[in-house]
């Protein structure tokens, strides 16, 4: 073999080795970004539902405001901490004991989340102090 040969081997061996590398790291790179992209889902839905519990939180609280007149805000909107987003109080029944009321987030990313949740009125023994407590909770993805 001669030495031209045997520098075009070589040469030809580090041209292999470096596509083979440069596949691997773009493969790498390639999986890195799509669990980037899982992790930013994940975390926008997470805020969907914390803007949904939030907004439940206000209906409740409008509740404990407001025993004797049936309903007066709903449906109504209420603002959130980021910029654009809000939640919806879009409907409240029932009378006594027992109301069910429905929300909805903003959209962030492409979740929204709407959600049923039953509400029973607890009384204390002595009468001063009333809360409400969620009996059920139904996600209804839209």
């Amino acid at each position: 073999m001669t030495t031209s040969s045997r520098g075009f081997i070589a040469l030809l061996s580090v041209i292999i080795i470096g596509a083979i590398l440069l596949i691997v790291g773009l493969a790498t790179a390639s999986l890195g970004q799509s669990q980037l992209q899982v992790a930013a889902g994940t975390n926008e839905e997470h805020r969907t539902r914390d803007y949904a519990a939030a907004c439940l939180e206000e209906a409740i609280l409008r509740l404990k405001r407001n025993e004797t007149t049936p309903f007066p805000y709903y449906p109504a909107v209420v603002p959130l901490p980021d910029v654009a987003a809000a939640c919806s109080i879009t409907a409240m029944t029932g009378s006594g004991t027992a109301r069910t009321v429905n929300v909805t987030s903003s959209t962030v990313g492409f979740f929204t989340k709407s959600v049923v949740v039953n509400l029973a009125k607890q009384t204390s023994p002595d009468g001063n102090a009333i809360a409400w407590v969620v009996t059920s909770w139904t996600e209804v993805d839209p």
